[in-house]
């Protein structure tokens, strides 16, 4: 796939976690498609196979570690106010 379909691919998953407040599933997701554009835009993920398998790679890696940081902070933020 080319490397504009996954930026615009995350930059849309990014806007609409924006938009709409949940569990922060599409920003990491938006995230990693971004990554994947990236690597992708510098030739180094050639085939859609291998894109999709860094793909869902990176987003159970960061649903695992950076998930939960997100929430805990989110929730910090919500009780100051």
């Amino acid at each position: 796939m080319p490397w504009y379909v996954w930026g615009q691919l995350g930059i849309g998953c990014v806007v609409v976690e924006l938009l709409m407040p949940g569990g922060h599933f599409l920003f990491l997701f938006g995230s990693c498609c971004l990554v994947v554009a990236l690597l992708s835009g510098l030739g180094t993920l050639d085939s859609v196979g291998l894109q999709l398998t860094v793909l869902v790679a990176l987003a159970g890696v960061s649903l695992v570690l950076l998930r939960p940081l997100l929430v805990r902070r989110a929730a910090r933020r919500s009780q100051k106010r």
